[in-house]
């Protein structure tokens, strides 16, 4: 059984180490309160080197699957997902400036990671 010293002492180091990540965020130019969210959940799904996967099917992605992708968070996942649904599949890459929040430094970074290989279009009826 953990002692209550211990327990305390682990408390005040678990606030240490949220502080930290917090002035790290803070501090950092170009994020404020909600971009320090987004970048605590980015290192969460960081791969390293030997663990880069091979590169997604835009198209084909699941929810899960595109929030292996650094850089992609649920809320991005999310939007993906539901532009495909609306507006069918992605046709480039390029394609992803139409998704709010993905600008052209995010679609650099997302390119080693995702391809578009499908492209299903429904025949249309006469």
């Amino acid at each position: 059984m953990v002692s209550s010293r211990a327990s305390a002492a682990l408390l005040v180091l678990a606030a240490l180490a949220l502080l930290g990540v917090g002035l790290r965020c803070l501090l950092q130019p170009g994020t404020g309160a909600g971009g320090c969210i987004l970048r605590l959940h980015e290192y969460e799904h960081e791969f390293e080197l030997d663990e880069r996967p091979e590169k997604l099917d835009l198209n084909e992605a699941s929810f899960k699957e595109l929030l292996r992708v650094p850089g992609l968070g649920p809320v991005l996942a999310q939007r993906i997902l539901l532009y495909r649904e609306r507006h069918g599949p992605f046709r480039s890459l390029d394609g992803l400036l139409e998704v709010e929040g993905i600008g052209p430094a995010l679609l650099d970074s997302l390119q080693a990671y995702l391809t578009v290989v499908t492209v299903r279009v429904e025949p249309s009826t006469p």
